[in-house]
């Protein structure tokens, strides 16, 4: 009978003992996956603040597209009325050419053939 005490003394000693390593391991284990769950954590926040610095960025680059847009719209048509003018001062010049001919014609003095 006290044989058979001392080997499930033995064996409860034994099993203790694997538990024991067990519980250590698992405590080990919950340790490492913790310190996993807070860098996963910081790098989640880091990248949530790059996310709303590049939307932020974005959101500004949208912004100057769209005033470069209209100031383009604005230069294009200034350049449209711009050729516009050149192109009447460049008729009214030549419209001034020829009346100037016509006047230069009509001015001079009768040639008399010897």
């Amino acid at each position: 009978m006290l044989s058979t005490s001392t080997a499930t003394l033995s064996t409860s000693t034994a099993t203790l003992s694997t538990s024991t390593a067990t519980l250590s391991t698992s405590t080990a284990t919950l340790s490492t996956s913790t310190a996993m769950l807070s860098t996963s954590t910081a790098t989640l926040s880091t990248s949530t603040a790059t996310l709303s610095t590049s939307t932020a960025t974005l959101s500004t680059s949208t912004a100057a597209l769209s005033t470069s847009t209209a100031t383009l719209s604005t230069s294009t048509a200034m350049l449209s009325t711009s050729t516009a003018m050149l192109s009447t001062s460049t008729a009214m010049l030549s419209t001034s050419t020829a009346a100037l001919s016509t006047s230069t014609e009509e001015g001079r003095a009768p040639q008399v053939r010897p």
